[in-house]
């Protein structure tokens, strides 16, 4: 279980001037003033510079105020200053947007793609096309929404064995190698979901409407189209996606079939049932680094070896003290990173689940941090952090090139480790399949009741997981499985990012076990890249094969097999 030893550094100690929303509209006035003046070449790039700090202390200020909120959920103060974080954000994407459209009808863009690039005028018109002023409240109940959704999990509890439990502590349960407390444990907690059911409707009902509203004042069908532009995706569409998620289940399923079924023949079981899922053998837990002095020198010894940049890099972060890692009972459920542009520096955040799971998701989240860090110098902050997609491709091929270090974590248990991340990995891609699908479904019909959007998710599992069983535990039986998914709530059409980005992770797995030198070297130069490209030029600039491409999941799933011995 990753803990710490010692109070992390809080947000509100990562320094960063504080912001004010007169402060904040008085210097874009400055900037809308300098624009108007029709400056010279030389000028036009300063103002350009001058809006592009601007905007790097406004993301930072947002950053800050929504990882502290995150970090300690029960301060009511706390959550106080996201909500006007959120507020002030929102107006500032307001004037950010009237200067965007007023730089795309610029008279002088091409000068200014010369020196900036063409990607970002691309990314700007993807937000011009996403919001406008009217839109200003939405987005502040929408982000209220989500923080209630934050706040009523983390605070929710149970009774389990007697003592008292969180959504949490209760996940700590799943790879007990008692089966009986596997299942009251899960048990435990979908019924904590399944109580809070109604909150946990209203809030998402909400939330459908509230997106769907805003599509419509911008003209949109579906808030699944608003949400395509809000995500920055400028080189494919729905269609793009939906041929992927239909490559998942048929060059992927049976494969998770074969998974699932080797999976009960070691357990011993005629079915894996829910609580069967994050067990794999009837072995004992694997063991992980506890303690913050002992995860540091593993996962920086671990990074060290793999490359002296990387190495370097884990120092700094541990060093300075960039990561909270300890469980509290007011902590969020979750894990990310978040990049203060300010500063130049990222931090990450885990809320362990006390499982082996928490290694892989540190290793996740450092993937992210390192690409930050990475490309931290990029002369405009668009260009620091890539769309989402591209972004889950360095935290996720991370997970895998650090294969090699297993040792320094699990022991003697590395390769059954190394084996259970594949085949967790390959049972994800249909879950994000349905996640996605299931998305879209919602989007289609915002007027929908509670129970036609649990039917719409009995739909997409019966048509992604077949292989997933909901055994007795009511609230699955009914279809409320996506609950528990934050991304659902507060990054709509996020989730398959995850897969997109797996495919490309799983291609530098198969490079790493021929060259780990070679696979090192083209993933530190796309971490450099940062987002200055779009998604599938910075996949092709990585040597790697487009997730649309035909067969790009069949050859992965077939070298996966071979490696688990699992050939159909």
């Amino acid at each position: 279980m990753l803990s710490t030893d010692r109070a992390p550094i809080l947000a509100r100690d990562l320094g960063g001037a504080p912001l004010t929303t007169a402060d904040v509209g008085a210097e874009y006035d400055g900037i809308d003033a300098a624009l108007a003046a029709s400056p010279a070449e030389a000028e036009l790039f300063a103002v350009l510079r001058r809006w592009d700090a601007l905007k790097r202390r406004v993301t930072a200020h947002l950053n800050r105020a929504e990882l502290r909120f995150r970090q300690d959920t029960a301060d009511a103060g706390v959550g106080s200053e996201a909500a006007a974080a959120t507020a002030l954000s929102a107006a500032a994407q307001s004037r950010d947007l009237a200067i965007k459209r007023r730089l795309l009808a610029h008279p002088d863009r091409a000068a200014l793609e010369r020196v900036f690039g063409s990607h970002v005028f691309a990314l700007w018109q993807s937000d011009a096309l996403a919001f406008e002023p009217a839109l200003e409240d939405d987005v502040v109940r929408e982000s209220a929404l989500f923080n209630e959704y934050t706040q009523l999990l983390a605070g929710v509890t149970t009774t389990f064995e007697g003592e008292t439990h969180s959504l949490k502590s209760l996940a700590g349960f799943a790879e007990d190698s008692d089966r009986d407390v596997r299942r009251a444990a899960l048990t435990a907690r979908w019924s904590v979901y399944e109580e809070h059911a109604p909150a946990l409707d209203r809030i998402f009902d909400e939330l459908v409407r509230c997106r769907a509203q805003m599509a419509a004042k911008l003209g949109y069908a579906s808030f699944m189209d608003l949400a395509y532009k809000k995500l920055g995706r400028t080189d494919y569409g729905p269609g793009d996606v939906a041929r992927f998620r239909d490559a998942i289940r048929s060059d992927i399923g049976p494969l998770a079939q074969r998974i699932v079924d080797a999976q009960g023949a070691a357990l011993g079981v005629d079915a894996v049932m829910p609580w069967d899922e994050a067990v794999f053998d009837r072995l004992p837990p694997i063991a992980m680094p506890a303690g913050d002095g002992e995860v540091s020198r593993a996962f920086a010894a671990g990074f060290a070896s793999l490359d002296p940049e990387l190495g370097a890099f884990a120092r700094l972060m541990f060093e300075r003290d960039l990561l909270d890692l300890e469980a509290r009972s007011s902590k969020a459920v979750g894990a990310f990173c978040t990049f203060f542009p300010d500063a130049r520096m990222p931090y990450v955040f885990v809320c362990p689940t006390g499982t082996s799971s928490d290694a892989l998701t540190l290793v996740h989240e450092m993937g992210h941090a390192f690409q930050d860090y990475s490309a931290r110098d990029k002369e405009l902050v668009e260009y620091v952090v890539p769309t989402a997609e591209a972004g889950e491709i360095h935290s996720m091929s991370m997970e895998f090139l650090m294969w090699p270090e297993y040792e320094r974590f699990a022991g003697d248990d590395a390769d059954r480790y190394r084996s259970q991340h594949l085949r967790t990995m390959l049972l994800t891609l249909p879950y994000l399949a349905a996640i996605d699908h299931f998305q879209e479904l919602v989007y289609a019909q915002p007027d929908a009741s509670a129970d036609d959007r649990y039917a719409m998710w009995r739909w997409v599992e019966a048509r992604y997981l077949p292989h997933r069983r909901s055994g007795d535990i009511p609230h699955l039986v009914r279809g409320g499985l996506w609950q528990r998914q934050r991304h659902v709530f507060g990054f709509p059409f996020y989730y398959i990012d995850y897969g997109l980005a797996l495919c490309c992770a799983l291609q530098f797995w198969t490079a790493a076990r021929h060259d780990r030198a070679a696979a090192l070297a083209a993933y530190i130069a796309l971490c450099r890249r940062g987002g200055d490209g779009p998604f599938l030029q910075l996949v092709e600039s990585a040597g790697l094969r487009s997730p649309f491409a035909p067969g790009a999941l069949s050859d992965v799933a077939r070298q996966a097999a071979d490696f688990l011995g699992l050939q159909a």
